[in-house]
């Protein structure tokens, strides 16, 4: 799936380039009181396939590529110096709370990548698959594997 997510991971790799409320969204039990991300933050890491990206490619690519900003049901990245906008859904009655991204394209088809997130503190951990098919193909825990489609990738409230 090439969804702005996808896309913001691929190019991370290629390029080497939320005033959330106080809760732990993974204490809540389901609670609809579980935070959602607002603000801006930035990517400090990434995980797929069972492997850790090394940290040096973040702390050496331009933040502003590395930032992502949410607010309501919007996501914004900078890709090439352009700003993108997708929409972002949650679902914080869900343990952990549910992320969904759907991207419009400029053929007029939607691609939709499934996740779940975490906020503790100042960091947001999201873990999605890249190439879901649907609903089904959610990750249930924060964890990739050699044979797993999904990824983690870890950000940190800017400041």
């Amino acid at each position: 799936m090439r969804s702005l997510f996808g896309m913001l991971l691929m190019g991370m790799v290629l390029a080497l380039s939320v005033g959330c409320g106080k809760k732990d969204p993974t204490s809540s039990g389901g609670n609809s009181a579980v935070a959602t991300p607002e603000g801006a933050y930035v990517i400090t890491g990434m995980e797929m396939k069972g492997e850790k990206m090394p940290a040096e490619l973040f702390s050496k690519s331009d933040e502003s590529e590395r930032t992502i900003k949410f607010s309501g049901d919007k996501l914004t990245s900078t890709k090439r110096k352009k700003e993108e906008t997708i929409t972002v859904k949650y679902d914080t009655t869900k343990s952990p709370p549910h992320i969904t991204t759907i991207e419009s394209k400029p053929d007029g088809k939607t691609e939709t990548m499934y996740g779940i997130y975490k906020i503790d503190g100042d960091t947001l951990t999201i873990c999605a698959r890249d190439n879901g098919s649907g609903e089904a193909d959610r990750p249930q825990e924060f964890k990739t594997s050699k044979d797993s489609e999904a990824m983690i990738m870890i950000l940190a409230r800017k400041k």
